[in-house]
């Protein structure tokens, strides 16, 4: 039996915000905050979702990886690290254009929180001993 998919959303995310920065728009992304892990400055949510501007002049070191979301932003002039489970995600949209360029993540971030709980229900690979090598001549 063939190993089931990684999830699509580490990989559909920076497309999105490329396609939508490529058409010289801004790239809003909209997090539900409070799922487990997120990571926000306080007083910015309202009720309970906030809207990041991910543009790459807007944000330093973004990274997304099978987990989650992680970014430097500022807020009020001082810096914040941000880090969003991607579970939390809810949509991608350009700030110029919200109703023609919107992308629902719920679905993808669904799959992500459902493959994250199978790698944590998964047992553990066992080794079977030290590999057994020779040397051949």
């Amino acid at each position: 039996m063939a190993s089931p998919l990684t999830p699509k959303l580490p990989f559909l995310l920076p497309a999105l915000i490329a396609w939508i920065e490529d058409n010289s728009c801004t790239p809003m992304l909209v997090s539900q905050v409070d799922v487990p892990g997120v990571s926000i400055p306080e007083g910015y949510a309202k009720d309970g979702i906030i809207t990041f501007n991910v543009s790459s002049r807007a944000v330093q070191g973004f990274v997304v990886d099978a987990e989650a979301v992680c970014f430097g932003a500022r807020f009020g002039g001082r810096h914040f690290d941000v880090r969003l489970p991607l579970a939390s995600l809810r949509a991608i949209f350009a700030r110029e254009h919200p109703k023609d360029s919107g992308v629902s993540l719920i679905g993808e971030a669904r799959e992500c929180a459902k493959a994250s709980v199978a790698d944590e229900q998964a047992e553990p690979v066992r080794k079977k001993g030290p590999p057994k090598l020779r040397l051949v001549d």
